[in-house]
């Protein structure tokens, strides 16, 4: 896999395409890398891959204002990089915090997109208590800007070192530090105001939504109304996974995918 930056700093890694093969396209979720996909690498056999990290994640340029975070901003990221890549079509698949950037995406562009698959999604955060009260504790973030900034890099965190749980401190410490503070809560009072419901209805495209039934970080009851607000929604609940579907279920969630794609 070859690392590249688009025109605005956004890393990312792809292998050579063929131009025959269907292209996918994986967002990973807040103070995550584009390392969070390690186990679905193998999927090159069949597919173009493209793994990119989001602005202020991974080895991406880091922003200084908390409007640099906005996710308008994270949607014209990955235009950008279809354009570098000229890719004209793709099957979008996300997690978490990605979902978010998918949705945003496919309400402004979805003539670009084949299908999608949603991993631990939500769709209406700013709209629940959990949203509301993320706004209150981080009411102030966005005055971050005025500290002392250096742009820098980070790196990909290798995930198998630490525990697998929804709420595991080491390794949310280690994000928001690979992240950085800034970035990372910068994103996460950007993310707490999402609420796209009028987007679901418009979704005409094959949808995949698979959930863990352990998550306790989105519930997965979004999931189910979620899908119901999707016309070509498929919905897949995985009893004992958590909020961490492709570390820990990374096997079956790459089998419900690669069933769905026969479909698509």
């Amino acid at each position: 896999m070859e690392g590249k930056f688009t025109q605005n700093g956004i890393y990312y890694e792809t292998e050579n395409f063929k131009k025959w093969r269907q292209t996918l396209i994986f967002i990973h979720g807040l103070s995550g890398s584009l390392s969070a996909w390690d186990s679905f690498k193998d999927l090159s056999d069949h597919y173009n891959l493209v793994f990119f990290d989001l602005r202020g994640h991974g080895k991406s340029v880091r922003y200084p204002s908390y409007d640099d975070y906005s996710l308008e901003n994270f949607t014209e990221d990955l235009k950008i990089l279809l354009d570098d890549l000229k890719i004209k079509k793709f099957i979008i698949i996300a997690h978490s915090f990605g979902c978010l950037l998918a949705l945003d995406f496919l309400g402004k562009y979805h003539n670009k997109v084949k299908a999608a698959v949603f991993l631990s999604p939500d769709y209406r955060i700013g709209k629940t208590m959990r949203g509301h009260f993320i706004r209150i504790m981080l009411g102030g973030a966005q005055f971050l800007k005025y500290l002392p900034f250096k742009s820098k890099t980070g790196k990909h965190i290798d995930y198998s070192i630490f525990p697998k749980g929804d709420w595991s401190l080491r390794r949310i410490l280690a994000d928001a530090r690979n992240t950085t503070f800034r970035s990372y809560l910068f994103c996460l009072k950007q993310a707490s105001k999402f609420a796209e419901e009028d987007i679901l209805p418009q979704i005409k495209i094959p949808v995949l939504i698979i959930h863990g039934g352990k998550d306790t970080i989105f519930p997965a009851g979004d999931s189910i109304r979620m899908a119901s607000k999707i016309k070509n929604a498929r919905l897949k609940i995985i009893p004992e996974a958590n909020h961490l579907l492709v570390l820990n279920s990374a096997d079956q969630v790459k089998k419900e995918i690669k069933e769905f794609l026969l479909t698509v």
